[in-house]
Order: structure tokens, then sequence, then C-alpha cells
């Protein structure tokens, strides 16, 4: 429809909406990988671009074809490199633009990443997420979500995790309230922020737009 490409930015927008949101204005000097390549990722690389200053990333695609990123993010000046998934244990921001049906992230790879490090899924279409159902640790882990509906069943591995008592609801946050000034635990190994995609992100990211 004539609306998709709105929806793809809104999606793209989410992560430099939450990482605003956590204090992070600029990730020029931050180590950035993304998961993925198609249309929302590019969406993804323009906005941290213009948001957040971002200057390099490194990509990371089944295909390993990075020439449809690279020409489309083009004029926004940064610099599109091949990453690598087991160095994960480098990147201080790690963002998930795909639809995989297993995690990109192994459950051995958990304990690597690095203290202080976002992380961001977007999936909503498998049964298994774009991380293990183990990332959302609450003894290890911040943990966002952007409504209720998603953690009742719009992200089943976020689901699964919570009723498996790997976190519980004092390790859990809405983006609401993170807007409206919430403080995340800072002696946390991580903050990992799920969402499939809600009205939710219309007002976050309108919130961006005007701040």
């Amino acid at each position: 429809t004539e609306f998709d490409g709105y929806v793809s930015m809104r999606t793209a927008a989410m992560s430099g909406v939450v990482l605003k949101a956590l204090g992070t204005n600029s990730i020029t000097d931050k180590k950035v990988l993304l998961f993925g390549s198609g249309k929302i990722a590019t969406e993804s690389v323009k906005i941290l671009s213009s948001e957040l200053g971002l200057k390099d990333i490194d990509v990371v695609t089944r295909s390993g074809d990075l020439s449809g990123i690279t020409a489309a993010t083009e004029t926004t000046g940064v610099t599109i490199n091949h990453g690598d998934a087991s160095n994960i244990s480098e990147y201080d921001v790690i963002i998930c633009h795909t639809q995989t049906s297993d995690p990109v992230i192994s459950t051995e790879q958990l304990a690597t990443i690095k203290q202080g490090a976002f992380l961001a899924s977007f999936i909503s279409s498998t049964e298994h997420g774009e991380f293990p159902d183990e990332m959302y640790d609450g003894s290890k882990a911040n943990i966002l979500t952007d409504w209720e509906q998603t953690l009742a069943g719009g992200a089943k591995d976020l689901k699964r995790a919570y009723e498996a008592g790997t976190f519980n609801d004092d390790n859990l946050t809405y983006i609401k309230d993170l807007l409206n000034g919430e403080q995340l635990n800072q002696s946390k190994q991580y903050t990992v922020y799920r969402s499939t995609g809600t009205p939710i992100q219309n007002m976050a990211v309108l919130r961006l737009l005007v701040a």
C-alpha cells in the first residue's frame, strides 16, 4: 500500500528512539552491528546516521551481499562493512532486522556480550526469535518492550522466557515508562529491546521527531 514505506521507517526508527531514551545521543564512536540488509535495515542505517551520528556499521546478511544496502545508504556517508557474528563481544549496539528462522546469536555467546551493550530485535513471523530465549535472563538484562501484547504472544520468544521464569515483571520496562523517565538498572550486563511493531511505535517516533 501507499503507507508501506512509512511503516518500515517507523519500525526502523525505534532503535534510535530507545537509544535516545536511554541517554545515548550519539553513536559516532560506538561499534555497531546490524543483522539484515532489507528495506527496514536500510532505513535503520539512514535514521541512525541522521539522528545519532552513525558513521560506520558492520552488517551481517544471509547472502553476504551488501551491494543493495551500500547503494541505498550511499548519500548518508555511512561506511558499510561486512560483519561477523563470531565477534559479538566487540559491539556496543546490535540491531536485528531479519526474517531468520534461527537465532543470530548463540546461547554460548551470551556471556561474551559487552557490558552496557544495547540489543534490539523486531522479528514477528517466526516461532524462534533472533535471540535465544536465554537472552532474556533477568539477572543479566534490562528487558524493554513496546506494550503488553508483545509479551502476551506477539513475541513468542519473550513469552516463553517469561513463562519459564527467565525474567519477571521487575526486570521488564515498557517503552512508555522509559520515555516518561523510568531509569534502568545500570549494573546489568546489557539492555535488550524486543519489539514486534505496534501502535505505541507511532507515538514514540512522533516524540523523536518533535524532540
